[in-house]
């Protein structure tokens, strides 16, 4: 079976989907499967590009602003063209790459899927609200109800969409993880006693990030004292991002975030060092597909701050969870609880959370899911 995915960036800006598409490919090729990838190329494509070794890949060149989205889509559908594709995976869904497929599906007369990794929950479609309803009705639509699946995340997502009525043949898969193999949890040695609360993300609104900064602002004197600091690893460019930079000067400037400590974005054996050498892990969200960076916390065995809106099926309601809510009041209630635990309760409920990876999140289970809904799609076009 030779397989389309359509993403816009294949590199660390757009981390989540990426590792997905990079993990889906990998082992579909394991299988005997081959995968075709185009992505706009950016600063970072270059070096994580290095990571698609599965797949045939082509980094498209940026083009200047004047017709540059016509000439994208004319690279993206050539490309779509030749592959001799049987199917396409949309992950990247209000893209280019989405609309090349639809009319790659069109030319063709085969079938394409759509993960809508967390863009059509309500919290993604409150966002920029005038401009996706245009482009709603400019085509989007058609694009998803056109669609021989779509794959979501969660049960709250489907039954969004179903009351929306757009479509209605709907699968709950969640995103997998792939387990380290390589790491030496001897590696890191703590002398100082002092524990990390790890936030490891974007540095994006959505993510919570200032909640958390205020709710730990409100709690300092009590995580000096217990010697807790947290660790906020994800930035990528604080001289473009005005959001990041608030971030890092709120950080820097607020005498209550003393025992705060950031960090750029990590990735590969680096990611994972600090996921094991932090003992606890938080992401204060509004809304994820389904979040990765919890499961990869889940696999390192480590207990998990989060909201629902992590959208995870099966975990945020075990002991390996301290749900909250995306407000600062819930987020210190929270703290409170974490910090409240002896560590040997800490250590019991993260392995729990690392054999609730294994038994329902791993590669191996879930791109058997996938193959079935391939399958299903290029029979019932043929």
């Amino acid at each position: 079976m030779n397989v389309i995915f359509g993403i816009d960036y294949i590199s660390r800006k757009n981390t989540g989907i990426s590792s997905l598409v990079e993990n889906l490919s990998d082992h579909l090729n394991k299988r005997g499967h081959s995968t075709y990838i185009a992505a706009v190329e950016d600063k970072y494509s270059q070096t994580d590009s290095e990571k698609f070794t599965s797949a045939k890949l082509l980094l498209l060149k940026k083009e200047p602003k004047l017709f540059s989205a016509f000439k994208c889509f004319r690279k993206y559908l050539g490309f779509f063209l030749r592959s001799n594709a049987d199917i396409a995976h949309m992950h990247s869904l209000w893209s280019i790459s989405s609309i090349a497929i639809y009319y790659w599906s069109n030319i063709r007369n085969r079938p394409y899927i759509i993960s809508t990794n967390g863009m059509l929950n309500e919290w993604a479609l409150d966002q920029s609200k005038l401009k996706k309803k245009v482009f709603l009705g400019l085509i989007f639509r058609r694009i998803i109800r056109g669609a021989e699946s779509i794959i979501l995340n969660s049960t709250a997502e489907k039954d969004y969409l179903e009351m929306k009525g757009w479509h209605d043949k709907f699968h709950i898969i969640p995103n997998g993880v792939v387990i380290p193999s390589f790491h030496d949890e001897t590696v890191v040695k703590k002398t100082s006693g002092r524990k990390t609360l790890l936030f490891l993300s974007r540095i994006h609104i959505k993510k919570g990030v200032d909640i958390l900064l205020d709710a730990w602002s409100e709690l300092h004197d009590l995580t000096i004292d217990k010697n807790w600091h947290l660790h906020v690893v994800g930035f990528l460019d604080r001289e473009q991002n005005e959001y990041e930079r608030y971030i890092a000067e709120k950080i820097k400037n607020s005498p209550t975030l003393s025992n705060v400590t950031t960090s750029e974005g990590k990735f590969g054996k680096q990611m994972w060092d600090e996921y094991y050498s932090s003992d606890a892990f938080v992401l204060p969200t509004f809304s994820e597909g389904s979040a990765m960076v919890v499961l990869n916390a889940w696999s390192a065995g480590k207990i998990c701050l989060t909201t629902a809106g992590s959208n995870l099926e099966i975990g945020l309601d075990e002991k390996c969870t301290i749900l909250i809510e995306p407000n600062i009041e819930s987020v210190k209630e929270g703290i409170f609880k974490l910090l409240s635990l002896s560590d040997e309760q800490r250590k019991d409920f993260g392995m729990l959370g690392q054999k609730i990876v294994k038994d329902n999140y791993t590669w191996e289970k879930i791109v058997d899911q996938h193959l079935e809904i391939y399958q299903n799609a290029i029979d019932r076009i043929t």
